[in-house]
């Protein structure tokens, strides 16, 4: 299962902030349900482990490496 890590931005790290891709629905577990397909990309193609990406919360995400980013930004923006 997904471990959320919600902290602040990791100094050096590249920031990707983004639009919902998911449906708009009501309440705040709602709402983070919108983000789900981001996250499972992430889960999926970047890092299993969350080690290198973090979802910081409404649509802001960060990844250590740029590339990642990059290929972030270019599925989901």
């Amino acid at each position: 299962m997904y471990k959320r890590h919600m902290k602040n931005e990791p100094s050096g790290w590249y920031v990707a902030s983004i639009m919902a891709p998911g449906p708009r629905l009501g309440g705040v577990l709602e709402a983070y349900r919108g983000w789900q397909p981001c996250v499972n990309w992430c889960i999926e193609q970047i890092d299993r482990d969350n080690s290198t990406w973090h979802y910081v919360g409404e649509g802001v995400f960060v990844f250590e490496r740029e590339l990642d980013r990059t290929c972030f930004l270019l599925k989901w923006s």
